[in-house]
């Protein structure tokens, strides 16, 4: 254990080096200005025999676990003391989030299909909403008794929307409500039917069921959260970010108007310092961005996702070439749509791999593994597509995005000319200069062409090899 448990003090040796590891982080971590958030998913299912001093403890089954019933005292006062004891031992820590409804088997509800009773003496009697709520707050007063301002928030992943709006209800008023913005989307690819879950960059959110929850909590005085995913998914996690600007973008629109307080950028991937990050920044937060070609615009969708993402464009690779870029951008996002979506797909197809999946001359037998070993496992790879439009998806996504690269090509080849252009100019100019030089002292040479101009044009070589390399990265990363 992080904290000590003093019914059970054997379970949190040297509890004090792990507490001193987080301070470090915390503290290191705001020299920078990045807060700390724990992910709490508790209190974690024990082994039948845990339970041989404490029956009273025990709640639903889980395989061979048996979860620490959130309805008994003990386990309440556990869950309360331990997250004041966190926020006293750490008192920089920003905040923290917890899942309740999936992962690890926790409270006796966490695995349990609605409709269900778990087979707990105790919240069998109770419903699913009430005892799902309770976690959260006991969690939050355990936390807001030492540290008031600490950010709780309770991730609404896999929560029902049978007994949702009565969960968010019963949650205390000082808890950030998040939910995955793209979830239960609706989706029909070449005709097949299904929907999303989550990890989606393909097919932009918000979706209806996380506006249906924002509502329902913001009316019940909460802050929202909205769960995102913005540089990549597992429907290619092998690249920094996915360049899908134009999908970022119709997301972020949608956020703003659905009022969301803050987001949560990725969960498990997608941490790279990206265009798609900076852009997010600069579009979605409260703060003015001024210069030559963002003319004043700040952080709502009121001049349009078509004008923001072209003076983003202008900003980072000037007027000329920016015209290419969007196209190869909102290229790169209609042909991202083409992705045959499903969890499944997501979870088990080579997508995610490339070489590294070897070819195989004759069928393995093997099962494709949830983020391990698709081997040639193309039944499971597919999940719910014939195996014709599955292949054909990626036919399509693959001829599509290459209509995108030859966009960036062009805006490549624009600045490679450029910068020879200025390149030979450089060169005439100190030709010049030297005949200049055979005639006339060096102040005349100052007074026939000014220091203005000479910086003026280092400045362009240097603005334009920044360019293309930012069009190369563009270019490697698609």
């Amino acid at each position: 254990n992080l904290i000590p448990w003093d019914k059970m003090p054997e379970l949190s040796s040297s509890w004090e080096k792990r507490i001193q590891g987080l301070r470090d982080i915390v503290k290191r971590a705001g020299n920078y200005g990045i807060g700390v958030y724990l992910y709490i998913n508790e209190p974690r299912a024990m082994p039948e025999d845990f339970f041989n001093g404490h029956p009273e403890w025990k709640g639903s089954s889980h395989f061979e676990l048996k979860s620490l019933c959130t309805s008994h005292k003990d386990i309440q006062d556990y869950l309360r003391n331990g997250a004041a004891k966190l926020f006293s031992e750490v008192p920089d820590l920003a905040g923290l989030f917890t899942i309740t409804m999936s992962e690890n088997h926790t409270n006796c509800y966490s695995h349990v299909f609605t409709g269900n009773k778990p087979d707990c003496p105790r919240c069998s009697k109770r419903s699913q909403a009430e005892v799902i709520a309770e976690v959260n707050n006991i969690i939050a007063e355990g936390a807001h008794s030492v540290k008031p301002d600490a950010r709780v928030i309770a991730w609404m992943w896999g929560w029902d929307p049978k007994w949702s709006d009565e969960a968010i209800s019963l949650l205390n008023d000082d808890i950030i409500v998040m939910c995955t913005s793209e979830e239960a989307i609706p989706t029909n690819i070449s005709g097949v039917k299904g929907g999303v879950i989550d990890y989606t960059m393909s097919i932009p959110g918000p979706g209806k069921r996380a506006v249906n929850n924002w509502n329902k909590a913001a009316a019940s005085g909460h802050k929202i959260v909205a769960k995102v995913q913005l540089n990549n998914t597992w429907e290619c996690s092998a690249v920094p970010y996915l360049p899908v600007i134009g999908s970022v973008a119709q997301h972020l629109e949608g956020l703003v108007q659905s009022g969301v307080n803050g987001l949560m950028l990725s969960w498990t991937l997608g941490g790279y310092p990206s265009l798609n990050l900076e852009y997010a920044s600069q579009m979605y937060w409260d703060e003015e961005i001024t210069g030559p070609d963002y003319e004043n615009y700040s952080n709502n969708s009121s001049k349009g996702t078509t004008s923001n993402i072209e003076a983003f464009a202008k900003h980072k690779y000037g007027e000329r070439v920016a015209p290419y870029i969007v196209k190869s951008w909102n290229t790169f996002s209609n042909a991202f749509k083409e992705f045959p979506f499903n969890i499944g797909v997501l979870y088990t197809a080579p997508q995610n791999y490339g070489p590294m999946n070897l070819l195989h001359e004759k069928p393995t037998g093997y099962k494709a593994t949830m983020i391990g070993f698709p081997y040639d496992d193309i039944d499971t790879w597919r999940a719910i597509y014939p195996e014709d439009i599955f292949e054909e998806q990626f036919r399509k996504l693959s001829e599509k995005w290459e209509k995108g690269l030859n966009y960036v090509d062009k805006a490549k080849e624009m600045v490679e000319i450029q910068i020879n252009k200025e390149n030979r100019e450089d060169i005439g100019n100190r030709k010049n200069r030297e005949d200049i030089g055979n005639r006339e002292n060096r102040e005349d040479i100052e007074s026939i062409e000014g220091k203005d101009d000479k910086e003026d044009r280092r400045d362009r070589v240097s603005i334009n090899k920044m360019i293309l390399e930012s069009i190369n990265e563009l270019y490697n990363i698609s």
